[in-house]
């Protein structure tokens, strides 16, 4: 199954007041257009999906550490491209295993506040990759409503401010889930 798609997207603007100083700082709405192409199959026991995007902003709303809080500041234009991949697996009736893959890359293309000129910087909180791997167990014949997963899923660093410097990024984060 083949899909193709474009969107446009709005979110409002709004106000956020600075807790420590009580000066109000609106923000403007802001704009996407968005398209998104992907193949989708399942074949067997296996299944896939693979898609590439990119979105393109208009006053992006991109949230900045303001003393304790974060506030809302608008990029002017900025992009966002990338692509995922997931494959699953049904190894037994009982038993289904998943792998994806996101790779991602970000870009204020136009962002600048007072002197600080943040044009050609990643966004913030966007790793650049993630993974994950796991399991799905339901053995409905021995245990009916019984199921039992695991995953596994990693995240790369990811800057934590607009300004991009080596002092202010995430660590990766590598999360082990399971339940019953």
């Amino acid at each position: 199954q083949y899909i193709a798609g474009y969107t446009e997207g709005y979110r409002a603007g709004g106000v956020d007041v600075d807790t420590q100083t009580g000066e109000s700082l609106p923000y403007r709405p802001e704009y996407t257009r968005n398209v998104e192409v992907g193949l989708r199959g399942d074949f067997a026991r296996f299944e896939f999906a693979a898609n590439v995007f990119h979105t393109r902003w208009r006053d992006q709303q991109v949230p900045v550490l303001r003393g304790l809080f974060f506030v809302n500041q608008n990029a002017a234009n900025s992009e966002l491209t990338g692509g995922e991949l997931s494959l699953g697996w049904r190894l037994l009736p009982t038993l289904r295993m998943q792998a994806a893959l996101g790779l991602v890359r970000t870009e204020f293309l136009d962002y600048t506040v007072g002197d600080q000129d943040y044009s050609g910087n990643q966004f913030i909180f966007a790793p650049r990759h993630t993974v994950s791997l796991g399991g799905v167990w339901r053995p409905k014949a021995v245990l009916p409503g019984f199921m039992a997963a695991l995953n596994l899923s990693h995240r790369g660093k990811a800057f934590t401010s607009p300004a991009n410097a080596p002092d202010e990024r995430s660590e990766s984060r590598t999360l082990l889930d399971g339940r019953i």
